[in-house]
């Protein structure tokens, strides 16, 4: 019973934000739409954020099970985040504001992480360079992903034609093998 109250206030939620922005949605009228007292959502959720929060998760969530693939790399990883943030299009732009951007951000980062750690360990220049380094290096190229996609929010979710998406994935990959060949012989010369 607790989940499905859950799930049914993040979908008034969801009903709300295709009309209005986020700061103009008050758990008032959330608790009024969905037919529940203040107590009952306070019960669930900390403040509108966190139903943000967790409906992003959970909306996430339910669109890659619907479109992931067993194993996925890092450009599939992105062309889904474009595609599940565009499928929700009017709601994410009701809901990101500057108050909530940093919420995006670590998001973003949560989301794509995992696959540019996988890459990373696709080259082989990674065996000869040490896990801080490596760790780093995942770091940066994901914080160049999340500003990439961030920027994406900022102009309102142009296409990917406008967007460049292919040229910033080309741009990704030939960067990281420079960057991993770099990395790979300080390390050498550092051993000397």
């Amino acid at each position: 019973m607790k989940e499905f109250t859950k799930a049914a206030i993040a979908d008034t939620f969801m009903e709300l934000l295709q009309e209005h922005t986020i700061d103009h949605i008050t758990v008032k009228d959330l608790a009024e739409k969905c037919g529940i007292n203040r107590q009952t959502f306070y019960y669930h959720f900390a403040d509108i954020y966190d139903l943000m929060e967790w409906t992003l998760d959970n909306e996430l969530k339910k669109f890659m099970e619907r479109y992931a693939k067993t194993e996925t790399d890092w450009q599939e990883q992105l062309k889904k985040l474009f595609g599940f943030f565009r499928f929700r299009q009017q709601q994410v732009l009701h809901a990101y504001d500057s108050q909530n951007r940093m919420y995006y951000e670590q998001f973003i980062y949560r989301q794509m992480l995992p696959s540019i750690r996988r890459l990373i360990l696709t080259y082989q220049e990674t065996k000869y360079i040490s896990e801080d380094k490596r760790a780093f290096i995942e770091h940066v190229y994901t914080r160049m992903l999340v500003n990439f996609f961030l920027d994406w929010l900022d102009e309102g979710m142009p296409d990917e034609e406008t967007v460049r998406l292919a040229d910033y994935v080309l741009f990704m990959k030939g960067s990281l093998q420079s960057t991993l060949v770099t990395f790979q012989n300080k390390g050498n010369e550092e051993k000397e």
